[in-house]
């Protein structure tokens, strides 16, 4: 007598211990985490490639961003139904996918495991550094403006027990109110500079280049990627979501996030690149005078912002190493202490390093070009292609023919991303202004 067929294994159903959050929940962690500080940056590209260029590349960045990661998620979930498991972190996902593959690409699978936890954690971590810097920099920006000199040391002794107590909030839906403060206030802050733009404005828009220096395309592409990519936090939003549908779904929170993203990414650039034309500096905010009062209020809500968006970039670190590694270390009844001990550490260790590392905002460019783009564009198609090894490619292999292109892609914004960092190193030690 035949055995009857094990029925299909859906994964979703099975995350309802970790599932807390709605809609509107994952909409707001998602526009905090992808609403960087890289749209300051936008103008400039704006400038170096045309304004219609402009818009066309930031559009087909964004959509390629979103089918990426919709392809990441679909992988895993995917791997999740044939392991019959809940959920797997990205990196335990991407080795179980290249045991699916050919054979002679088995043998990396601990490697590629390592090399994503292991990027993942360092990107993240560098963010939470550069995050800290920043904070730290337009506090002190602030009360020298009002007030006269201050150490930049004694502004980071000030603001370290408010940033050890903000991460000790240690579930996505205890932070959702923290990600709506810290949304309210980079809203204020871009709206702020973009009103000051707008009154300043006296160019003809004739003036303003359609297309420019195509050769940049490449450069303005890895300015696109590293200015709204937050992959691990994209994930964890993901993994806890109630209704998984409605974060992926066609008004879900990933495409609405992503099109409030580029309206504001699009508009903000096209005023700065009007108000400043040829002049515009590779951060819009240094075009306006110092001594204005609109560029040093809206560093007061930029620094809110800053700050109220540091505890979920690191939780995805939190995540990683201590919730799926360190924690099975320790009794149960001991785990809260150490957890604690273990986020007060890293604390600790992001304002040491930003204290000791010269040039960070190079540095994490650096790390996220190799991040961002190898982990959040190639290897979901890698991913992809393992999973439908041998023969399950579809006609004419069309399937087979995206996941290259996705790996090519991927690696070409990565190399421009270093590019781009070689650029910023060598304007940053020859003391030139980037114009």
């Amino acid at each position: 007598m035949e055995q009857p067929s094990q029925p299909i294994y859906d994964p979703y159903t099975y995350r309802k211990e970790i599932a807390t959050l709605g809609y509107w929940d994952g909409l707001v962690h998602l526009v905090n985490c992808i609403l960087g500080g890289g749209i300051l940056s936008g103008p400039y590209g704006f400038k170096r490639v045309g304004w219609v260029v402009g818009f066309l590349v930031s559009a087909i960045v964004m959509m390629l961003i979103v089918y990426s990661f919709r392809l990441l998620v679909k992988c895993i979930n995917e791997i999740c139904r044939r392991r019959r498991v809940p959920y797997m972190q990205f990196g335990k996902a991407m080795m179980e996918c290249v045991i699916e593959g050919p054979s002679w690409m088995q043998r990396y699978k601990k490697s590629v495991s390592i090399y994503v936890s292991s990027f993942l954690v360092i990107f993240h971590f560098g963010v939470g550094i550069m995050y800290i810097e920043l904070a730290t920099e337009s506090v002190k920006d602030i009360i020298i403006y009002w007030l006269g000199y201050i150490d930049y040391k004694l502004v980071m002794l000030f603001l370290a027990p408010f940033l050890i107590a903000i991460t000790m909030i240690k579930k996505l839906k205890s932070l959702v109110p923290v990600s709506v403060v810290s949304n309210i206030t980079v809203l204020i802050s871009l709206a702020m500079i973009a009103y000051y733009m707008i009154a300043d404005t006296t160019r003809p828009f004739s003036e303003l280049l359609m297309f420019n220096e195509l050769t940049y395309i490449p450069l303005y592409i890895g300015l696109v990627l590293l200015s709204n990519s937050s992959l691990g936090v994209l994930l964890a939003i993901e993994a806890e979501m109630k209704d998984p549908a409605r974060y992926l779904g066609p008004f879900g929170c990933l495409n609405v996030g992503m099109s409030l993203l580029y309206v504001l990414f699009a508009l903000f650039s096209m005023c700065g690149y009007w108000c400043y034309g040829d002049k515009t500096f590779f951060y819009v905010i240094d075009n306006i005078p110092e001594e204005e009062v609109v560029p040093n209020v809206s560093k007061i809500f930029h620094a809110l912002a800053i700050f109220f968006t540091y505890p979920l970039q690191i939780y995805p670190v939190v995540s990683i190493i201590w919730t799926h590694r360190m924690a099975a270390l320790f009794p149960p009844e001991a785990q809260p202490i150490f957890e604690t001990s273990f986020r007060v550490m890293i604390v600790a260790i992001t304002m040491f390093a930003s204290l000791t590392i010269p040039h960070f905002d190079i540095i994490i460019s650096l790390v996220s070009s190799v991040c961002l783009c190898v982990l959040g564009i190639s290897l979901p198609g890698i991913m992809d292609m393992c999973l439908r090894y041998p023969n399950n490619y579809g006609p004419c292999h069309i399937a087979q023919v995206r996941d290259i292109f996705l790996i090519c892609f991927g690696v070409t914004a990565c190399l421009a991303g270093i590019v781009n960092a070689g650029v910023l190193i060598y304007y940053r030690y020859t003391g030139e202004v980037r114009v």
